[in-house]
This record gives structure tokens, sequence and C-alpha cells, in this order.
């Protein structure tokens, strides 16, 4: 066979081996895969981008959202029912996030590294292509460190700040799904509003508002009324005795350690206090309802329905007083025996001139036999600037007699007062305590001669025939509570008189003010039609605070998004220094350096010699100097091994008249396909002469 037979093909008229038929597609498959491989570039680049803005900008809403950034109620309620769900799917897709910027970063870490590699002016060597396998995955960094240990040993000056990078951003990765949850789980966030609304004003020094109050009080008799689709008895006596008691005996239980004190007062809807409820009426969604008078907010608006929990504060009138007991023989009070029924007794009482505050009531009469009888009397006494003062004069027979039956009380100084009245809805109650708002000016009387009226009727209907309800709640409590031996007389017992008294006055004039309510405000009278003015209502202010599902952003949460950013810029910056300043930046090679398969086949298209491994050198840390080249042409890359010793001899006798650049390989395309023809053109010449035998 001759060497003919291995020639090339002859090529058809007018084309050479370096132009064949298949230039044209040739050329438009490699400008089609030019502008494939930008596309994707330039997608790189959108969403890189992406991923370092939103993070900040969820970040900047939640911060700049006053209480925080809250989730839609429906969603939040899920969530708040489904914590453990919610955590899986939170976890879940901040995973899906970390993955999203590892990619990008190893994408812009091949393309970095194919450029760099390309380049001629850029030496690399066998290490550089090892460590541009470690910078495409960072989180497998610790075990590149250990693997390639002898090698940055043997240039540890060198080798060091590479190191160091990609020990860095292995642990910037680790920190990256944790940025990711900490942004987007949800928690409990709180938010608050202000409320604002109206009340009838019982200190106003207008005397047209006096004036009104007095020609538009609730009319004097029991009966029912019917307001916004509830009841309410017009009696603050006969049909309130219980809640009356409930209000006295919680006051008692206030000075009582360590106590439970907690009451419902049915009559007014069923709205619990804790603690005194110091003559308020509370409003709001939970207060009386049908009086809700608060101007529109979150509070009445149906958002504090989806709330997890929520309280409200308003600054709302009450009353304030002193009340004081001693033991005193004096009496306005007289019993009768009638003289219709043999054995039944009356009580009657007078009062100083002008000092008339029962207004002629009748009170009730009781069988001369009964053991346990206590009656009660009042009166006007000296007013001041400071407010009213009553005199209540208490006498019983029987048991009473020692221990509350020989008593006077007054109450002194008794006016309207603003109170901070506050709801929790995880308990549902409601408390009052003193608030910082200045005494008012005025103090109409109206409400608390008819709270002191009411009081007398307590006592008169608490009457049975063989114990008063009144007497007996002091007197259990001070034997329960406070060691006091039952009917002894004891200053305890006036303590406990006085509490009461406090606490029965207070529940009286929250009454008092509900009906006056009724009566004169809202679209549903019961007077006529009658409409309190505006000159009688005051303002009133406070706030909500509700607890709904959300994110809220404190100043530590940006240093959450600090290691995601700097791996998302660090994708940036390398992915636009590979397209416009690394090499010819209108390329974009395919080849992947930290990929083994891509490495593989460029190395088998080009030659990569290493050499034997010598006996002095068992880790080939000269192979890590070993200077390596990549080159594309036609689609088809390669890499070789340089050869730096020989280079530099062939560049010295050539000089400039070799056609070859400095720092190519000594093995060029076109020797290596010289040599393998010549070596298969020997080869055949040796069988053709081998000697015969």
């Amino acid at each position: 066979m001759s060497t003919n037979s291995r020639a090339r093909p002859v090529l058809p008229s007018g084309l050479t081996s370096d132009r064949t038929l298949f230039d044209g597609d040739h050329n438009n498959t490699t400008y089609n895969n030019d502008r494939r491989k930008w596309n994707f570039y330039l997608l790189h680049i959108i969403g890189i981008v992406v991923m370092i803005i939103w993070p900040w900008i969820f970040l900047a809403a939640a911060m700049a959202t006053e209480g925080g950034l809250a989730m839609h109620p429906m969603v939040g309620s899920i969530v708040n029912k489904n914590p453990n769900d919610t955590t899986w799917v939170v976890t879940n897709i901040s995973n899906i996030l970390a993955i999203i910027v590892t990619y990008f970063f190893s994408s812009s870490a091949r393309t970095l590294a194919s450029k760099w590699l390309t380049t001629e002016s850029r030496r690399s060597d066998i290490w550089t292509l090892s460590f541009m396998s470690a910078a495409k995955s960072p989180s497998q960094s610790l075990s590149w460190l250990f693997s390639n240990k002898s090698w940055l040993l043997a240039s540890y000056a060198s080798r060091l700040r590479p190191a160091s990078a990609v020990l860095l951003y292995f642990v910037l990765f680790l920190v990256v799904l944790s940025g990711f949850n900490a942004l987007l789980t949800p928690h409990t966030i709180t938010r608050t509003a202000k409320l604002t609304g109206s009340e009838l004003d019982f200190t106003t020094t207008d005397s047209n508002c006096t004036f009104w109050l007095a020609n538009n009080a609730p009319a004097d008799d029991c009966n029912w009324l019917t307001y916004g689709g509830s009841s309410f008895t017009t009696c603050q006596g006969e049909n309130q005795m219980v809640d009356v008691l409930e209000s006295g005996r919680s006051n008692i239980l206030s000075s009582v350690a360590d106590s439970n004190n907690t009451v419902t007062f049915n009559q007014l809807g069923g709205i619990r206090f804790s603690g005194p409820v110091r003559g308020v009426l509370p409003i709001g969604p939970d207060g009386i309802a049908v009086l809700d008078s608060l101007s529109p907010s979150p509070l009445t608006d149906g958002t504090i329905k989806t709330a997890l929990s929520y309280e409200y504060a308003l600054s709302l009138q009450g009353l304030a007083s002193n009340v004081s007991c001693i033991y005193d023989t004096e009496t306005p009070i007289a019993f009768v025996s009638s003289a219709t029924y043999p054995g039944v007794q009356g009580v009657s009482g007078t009062c100083p001139p002008g000092q008339d505050v029962l207004l002629g009531a009748q009170y009730p009469s009781f069988l001369g036999t009964s053991n346990n009888f206590l009656g009660f009397y009042a009166c006007n006494s000296s007013s001041t600037n400071s407010g009213a003062s009553y005199n209540l004069y208490f006498r019983g027979e029987g048991n009473y007699n020692g221990t509350i039956g020989n008593t006077t009380c007054q109450v002194s100084s008794a006016h309207h007062a603003v109170y901070d009245v506050q709801f929790v809805s995880q308990t549902g109650l409601f408390a009052s305590r003193g608030s910082n708002s200045p005494p008012p000016n005025g103090n109409n009387k109206i409400v608390i001669d008819s709270a002191v009226r009411a009081m007398g009727e307590l006592v008169w209907n608490a009457q049975w025939l063989e114990f008063n309800s009144v007497a007996e709640s002091i007197i259990t409590f001070g034997v329960k509570d406070f060691g006091v031996e039952r009917y002894a007389k004891d200053e305890k017992n006036l303590r406990l008189l006085e509490d009461m008294i406090q606490g029965v006055l207070e529940y009286e004039v929250t009454y008092g003010r509900l009906l006056y309510a009724l009566y004169n405000t809202g679209p549903d009278m019961a007077n006529d039609g009658v409409t309190a003015p505006p000159y009688c209502l005051r303002s009133i202010n406070g706030s909500v605070s509700y607890d709904v599902t959300g994110w809220h952003m404190s100043w530590h949460n940006p240093l959450y998004l600090i290691p995601m950013t700097i791996v998302n810029l660090t994708s940036l910056a390398m992915l636009i220094a590979a397209g416009l300043f690394v090499g010819d930046w209108k390329k974009l090679p395919s080849f992947d350096p930290a990929d083994p398969i891509s490495v593989l086949i460029a190395a088998s298209r080009g030659e990569v010699n290493v050499g034997p491994r010598p006996i002095d050198d068992p880790d080939d840390i000269r192979v890590s100097h070993l200077r390596i080249r990549f080159d594309e042409s036609n689609g088809v890359e390669r890499l070789w091994t340089v050869d730096e010793e020989a280079q530099g001899s062939t560049t010295n006798v050539s000089g400039n008249n070799s056609g070859e650049e400095k720092g190519a390989p000594v093995v060029g395309k076109q020797d290596m396909e010289d040599k393998r023809v010549s070596a298969a053109s020997g080869e055949s010449q040796e069988v053709q002469t081998a000697p015969q035998v």
C-alpha cells in the first residue's frame, strides 16, 4: 500500500481543506450558538440582579410599614393554625432560593474560568484548573482543601489568597439558606392604631347641657327597654340585685391578696371586669355593643376579627369617691309598727331641710319577728368644690345590730373622673385604672344621686325573712378572708362595708350612664327621638393594638441578607468580567473547566502530557505547576500542556518568523496531524519492508 492511500481526499474544484462544503452551515450554527449563549448570559444577569434586589425590597417594605407587613387575613389564619406545615413550606422555599443562588454563582464561575483559560495573557496551570473546580462549588471546598493540601503547602504564599477566598465563600454559602429563612418566616407582629369616639359628658360647665341633662333623664320607673335588638331593665335596684351585689363583692375582693377578682355583669350584656368597675361604661365591640360610638378604625371595621389577639384602651368617665364608716348610735331611721297588720314593722326617716336625696321613697315592711333585719337611709351632706357628699345610715335588728346595724358612712368628694379602661381579648376582661387626665371642672350630680337612691333599693330588696343579702355578704367575707368572728363588732366589718358601698355606687353610676345613653344617643332612641346635643358630649381618645401574622423587621434583619448579597454581587461581577473584560468579549466558550467530562474531552482532542511521576514527588506537586493552554476552533475545544523550556528555545531560534505567538504550545494542531500521518506511513512501510524468514 502506498503512502498516497492515506492522503486527504481530493476536494471539488475551488475548495481547499480550509473551506469545505459545510462552511456555510457551520458558520450559521456557530452564529446561532453564540447568540444562544449571549441570550443565556443576559438572562443570568437579569436573574442575579433580581436575586440581589428583591430581598432588600421585601425588607424595606416590611420595615417601612408601620407595625410590620401583615399577611392576608385568610392566609394568616392558615399559617396560625398550621405552624409545622408553615415551617416546612418556608424551609423548602428558602432551600429553592438558596439553590438558585448557588446555580448563578456556579454558572458565573464557570463562565469566568472558561474565558480565563482562553486568554493567552493569563497564566494558567493545573493548579488553576483545580482551583476553578473548587470555586465553582464552594460548598465542597473543605474536601478540596483536604485533597489538595500538598499543593497548597508547596506554594503557600501564592496560593493562600485563593484558598482563603474559597473558604470564605464556603462560610457565606452556609448562611444563605438561614438568611432566606429569617427573611421569609412569618411570625406574630403587633400593629397599633388610634381610637376616637364620644360619650355623654357629666362634667361639663355648659348651662345648656346641665339643663338638658336634667330635663332628659331616664324615666324613674321599673320597666324593660328594647334597644338595638337587646333588652335592658330601667330599674337600678330590683332587677339589678345580682349584678349590684357582684360589683360590691368584687370591690371587696380587690383588697384580698392573690384573689381572682373577676365579675360578669349580665345586665350590661355579659361584659366581664377584672377589679372594680369604677363607674365607667365600656364601649367598643366588646363593651355595650349597641352603644358603640367609636369612629372607624381597625377595631370597628372587622380587622380584629382575624387578629390573633388584641387589646384596646379608652379614656372614659367614671366615679371617684371616698367612703368612710364608723359605729354610730345616732340615726334618722325609725322603726314604725303597722297599725293595720300586727307584728309588721316599717322604716321611716327624715333628713335636715334641703338634704333629702331619697325623694320620699317607699320603704318595705318586715315582720317584727325577723331575727336579722337591716334598714337604710341617706341624706345629702355639705358638698364642696371637690364633689358631692352623702351620709348613709345603716340600722339593724337581731344579729346585725352589733356588726353593721348601727353604722354611719360618709361618701365624700363623689365626682366624675376619667379612667383608662383596657380590654384584653385573650382574657376577655375589662380593667380600669387611674388616668393622668386633669380633673374636670364641673360635676353633674344627677347620676350620682340616682346611684345613692339605688343603694337604698338594694338594701331594701336584699331583705328576706331570715337574713339580708347585703349584710350576709359582708359578714361572710369577714369570717372567711379576714378572720372576723361571726356577728361580732369589728372594725374590719366597717372596712368591708366601705368597699361594698364603693362597689355598689360604681355599678349604679355605670348603669345610670347606660340608661342615659339608651335614651338620648344614636338613631334608635327611646326618648321620643331626642338626641344628645354636641355640647353634652366629650371626646374619647384611646388606642388599639392587635397581633396578626406577618413580617416585622428590626435592626439586625439586614445583617441576615449580607451573606447572600455578597454571593450574588460576586456572581454578577464574575459574569460581567467574563463577558466584557476577560479575553475576547464577543466570545463565550462552552468549555467548562470545572466539569471533569468537559476537561477530559478537551484534553483528548488536544494534548495533555504530564509525564511519569517522579520518585521524589509522590504528591505530583510539579504537575500542579504545569502550564496549560485552551483553544477553540470551529466549535472544537482543545486543552494543551505547555512545555515552557521548549517553548522558550523554539521562540529564541525561530524568532518572529516562526509564525507562532509567544506562549503558544510547542505542539500545534497541524504538527500533531502531520505526526499522526507520518506515524501511520512509517507503520505501513515497516510492514512492507519486514525481512523475509
